[in-house]
């Protein structure tokens, strides 16, 4: 029981130890066996409460295993993200220089051929979605600048508990 005290554990590990011991089932090797497990089990959870409610040192040795373990992970998951977001930066980064360029052309062909009203019209319009793209594009990348940073943050956070 979770409310379990450890004058409520230690009797319940005797009587279960008395119950499962594998010496009870030297005439059958097959129950023997499974009472082996179960004993390995038993005394497993036996370590993990302490027999006080607290983790014994065999318990405390797990939980300190298992926090490395989520500490890891958590870091594992936190490079991936930042490879994502580099990549996407990367991408959008390439989407504001097309921009740029584009916009570059459309001045250019409204400069060099001012003659023809189309030309002009098709290089004012190339201008303008070029600057716009470029500036949201821009804007973007702070975004994920500000993402990536966090994330460098907690990297470094989770390096210096795992140290």
């Amino acid at each position: 029981d979770e409310e379990a005290t450890s004058a409520d554990i230690k009797p319940a590990y005797q009587e279960m130890a008395q119950i499962l011991h594998p010496d009870r089932f030297e005439s059958n090797k097959k129950l023997q066996d499974r009472a082996t497990e179960q004993f390995k089990k038993l005394q497993q959870a036996y370590d993990l409460l302490g027999g006080a409610n607290q983790p014994g040192e065999a318990g405390r040795a797990r939980e300190e295993q298992d926090a490395q373990r989520g500490l890891r992970a958590r870091l594992a998951g936190i490079q991936a993200a930042r490879v994502q977001l580099l990549a996407q930066r990367d991408a959008v980064s390439d989407d504001r220089r097309n921009g740029l360029i584009i916009g570059a052309l459309g001045l250019a062909v409204g400069v060099l051929i001012r003659n023809s009203p189309i030309a002009v019209a098709l290089g004012g319009v190339a201008l303008v979605w070029g600057v716009v793209k470029a500036i949201t594009c821009h804007a973007t990348i702070g975004t994920l600048d500000e993402h990536i940073a966090k994330l460098r943050a907690e990297q470094q956070k989770l390096e210096e508990e795992l140290e």
